[in-house]
């Protein structure tokens, strides 16, 4: 009995040992020419795969911070206005880093607005009832 109560304290002692660590992954996300930082930038981790695993947004100063396990994961960051980065991220330790965006090329055409005044006539009859004698 005292060897099985040693053997399930012991493998309690050395459970963490097994068990994902977690860290940080924080940033700051600025424009690439005027230096500002962009509040509410999206930043989408996905791993190698593909698949979604968490997402988020920069605060007004631009900071955003997610904790996540250690692994290999493709980080992309999103803006309007601004062209859409992605990269590699190889997440073993605490993890900040100061990313930059570039704004997008807009190439609109002219866009007349015409109105027209409606030919409709509209002919409004009231009516009235007769009054009572």
């Amino acid at each position: 009995m005292k060897k099985l109560i040693l053997f399930l304290f012991s493998g309690l002692y050395f459970l963490p040992c097994f068990s994902q660590t977690t860290h940080t992954f924080s940033g700051k996300i600025s424009d690439e020419v005027s230096g500002e930082f962009l509040p509410l930038v999206t930043v989408v981790i996905k791993d190698t795969s593909d698949t979604f695993i968490e997402g988020t947004s920069t605060d007004n100063e631009g900071r955003f911070e997610l904790n996540l396990e250690g692994g290999n994961y493709q980080v992309t960051y999103s803006y309007i206005g601004f062209e859409e980065l992605t990269q590699p991220l190889i997440l073993q330790s605490d993890t900040s880093l100061l990313i930059q965006l570039s704004s997008a090329a807009l190439n609109m055409e002219e866009i007349v607005v015409q109105g027209e005044r409606s030919s409709t006539t509209y002919l409004c009859l009231l009516y009235t009832s007769p009054s009572p004698r």
